[in-house]
């Protein structure tokens, strides 16, 4: 085989290193050699394919993009090729398999799907997520996309559809502020252990009403409830009209609602455990497929330390 043009190698046999890079000098003992491709059937396209060079010992499917580096070490002619999954797992950390579902998902899902599970709890789960990309066709793609987020899930936990939080994560934020003034989005069955002095329900539509003193917020959490919520109590907050609040939301920490109520956190507790959120007759229900998180806005840190942190982690902002 020939070195690559301007590389100058000393021959060393099993031990020699190849790198990545071009040499920067002519006496550098490190060289690459390209390779010609050595794989004509695509796993992504499932057909025979004639690979596209692409520099640097880089070979690509032409229609899809898969790609495998041909770098070998000189007098290792037997080293396998490093695909694009086994490379990326290699460095993040994930297995194969987990990057191969996570490039399948990302290329095969539509972006007018992606923008309808936007802030859902579908774009949280892999398995609806896998599902949704084994469907070539737009059309049902989008028909099942709208199914899954309409499928009864952790979505009015403190409303008016048989999920309710558990009476220990109450007690610990009426602990934490001293009594609950106000829950804006409950139901009279939620407030049988909420116990807050004024509540709203679906029908009174609490983004309409006027919220007061110390507020327990379990929000839907569904598109666009949750973000209206979260604007809601921003807006409440800033003004003055909400003193204290403690909120139960989902963890979903990388879309915009959740950063805007975070933005307001004097403490975050971050259970340990998924909630088993209960039925109208009190029994648990199974876990939801993400985990949640407690927000608290106010200035009993210390309070909310001592409540909380026996139920996970707790973060606190400082100064």
């Amino acid at each position: 085989m020939q070195k690559t043009p301007g590389a100058k190698g000393k021959g060393k046999g099993k031990n020699e290193t190849v790198s990545f890079l071009p040499p920067t000098t002519e006496d550098d003992d490190d060289f690459y050699i390209p390779l010609p491709p050595e794989f004509t059937y695509c796993k992504d396209c499932h057909k025979d394919i004639e690979p596209q060079d692409k520099g640097n010992g880089i070979w690509e499917c032409p229609d899809c993009g898969f790609g495998v580096a041909l770098l070998k070490y000189k007098g290792d002619p037997e080293r396998k090729p490093v695909s694009f999954a086994e490379d990326t797992a290699a460095k993040t950390g994930k297995s194969k398999r987990t990057v191969e579902q996570l490039v399948q998902i990302s290329k095969n899902i539509t972006p007018n799907v992606k923008e309808i599970i936007r802030d859902t709890p579908v774009a949280n789960s892999k398995r609806d997520l896998l599902a949704l990309s084994r469907i070539k066709d737009p059309e049902k793609q989008e028909q099942t996309a709208r199914r899954l987020i309409e499928k009864p899930h952790v979505s009015h936990n403190s409303g008016n559809n048989e999920w309710y939080t558990p009476p220990k994560i109450i007690e610990a934020a009426r602990s934490v502020m001293g009594g609950i003034d106000c829950d804006p989005a409950s139901s009279s069955q939620a407030n049988k252990i909420v116990k807050a002095k004024t509540f709203f329900s679906e029908s009174d539509d609490g983004l309409k009403q006027k919220w007061t003193g110390r507020v327990w917020m379990n929000p839907p959490y569904a598109q666009p409830a949750i973000s209206n919520f979260s604007a809601a109590l921003y807006e409440r907050v800033k003004s003055g009209e909400v003193l204290e609040a403690c909120v139960l939301v989902n963890n979903a920490t990388e879309t915009a609602w959740c950063q805007t109520m975070m933005s307001l956190a004097s403490c975050i507790c971050f259970p340990r455990a998924r909630i088993k959120f209960l039925d109208m007759e009190g029994n648990a229900l199974g876990a939801p497929l993400q985990g949640q998180m407690v927000i608290y806005i106010g200035e009993n840190i210390d309070e909310f330390k001592e409540q909380f942190s026996g139920m996970g982690l707790i973060f606190f902002y400082m100064e």
